[in-house]
């Protein structure tokens, strides 16, 4: 099970996934004030706000639940290559509610932050699971016609 290279590659993304609640998509200034936004919550320092994104904290524990399930459907091939395929909508639909957010609030200036460009690591390593799950289907339909 986890000897399979794919395997690896999701387990190190849902490693990823669960340093993505932390990490922050960006940083900006809406009047005086710093605001970080990070999957968990965003933080108005100024003010002492804290506004949390319960729909974000779903999206991500949901992903990372996935991508563990992902790893135990390794019988089924064909299973394991269609949630590879959500997961990869999953990681864009987490990355248009950091752009929405950062779009829809007033900031004078913005900064984007490392969870940005974790966010395009992460899609990197599903396709790339996504591609060994495929090759190692292949592998396998070959050696059944070779049975046959």
């Amino acid at each position: 099970m986890i000897q399979r290279i794919q395997s690896v590659f999701l387990l190190v993304a849902s490693a990823f996934q669960a340093w993505l609640l932390t990490a922050a998509f960006y940083t900006g200034k809406v009047k005086e004030y710093d605001v970080t936004y990070t999957a968990w919550q965003s933080i108005n320092t100024g003010s002492g706000e804290t506004h949390f994104h319960l729909l974000h904290i779903i999206l991500q524990f949901g992903l990372i639940g996935v991508t563990l399930f992902t790893i135990f459907k390794f019988n089924n091939r064909k299973q394991q290559m269609k949630l590879c395929l959500y997961l990869v909508l999953g990681t864009i639909l987490s990355f248009v509610f950091s752009v929405y957010t950062l779009f829809t609030t007033n900031f004078s200036e913005y900064h984007f932050g490392f969870g940005t460009y974790l966010i395009s690591i992460l899609l990197i390593v599903y396709v790339s699971a996504y591609f060994f799950i495929k090759k190692d289907d292949d592998l396998v339909k070959s050696t059944d016609r070779l049975r046959e």
